[in-house]
């Protein structure tokens, strides 16, 4: 019995801790860069993802949820033009979200696209 606690125990401590994952992409002109930055404290929480965005001189960061693993597989970048993106976001129920980012001289844009 108290191998089996100290086991839960140490499985404890290993899920603790504050994790960070992060993905970098850019547009093949290279004015467009997107950084997705995910951070939790526990194994079993949902990330805080913060896709931020920096463009002709101008920054920009929206936060969100996000329930999967942050990786290429599960997070995908379309680039439609060289300063509009979007963004999927699988979650680990295997819902899509989609982020679209828009960033001109005018300034940075970015909306979560409702599911038809």
């Amino acid at each position: 019995m108290k191998k089996l606690i100290l086991l839960l125990f140490s499985v404890f401590l290993l899920s603790c801790g504050e994790k960070k994952e992060s993905l970098i992409k850019e547009s093949t002109d290279k004015k467009v860069k997107i950084s997705l930055i995910g951070t939790k404290s526990m194994a079993l929480d949902p990330w805080k993802l913060d896709i931020q965005v920096e463009a002709y001189g101008e920054k920009g960061t929206l936060s969100t949820e996000y329930h999967g693993e942050i990786s290429d597989s599960n997070i995908t970048f379309l680039w439609l033009e060289n300063g509009v993106c979007e963004i999927s976001l699988k979650e680990q129920d295997g819902v899509v979200r989609t982020v679209l980012i828009k960033a001109d001289s005018r300034g940075i844009q970015a909306q979560e696209l409702k599911r038809p």
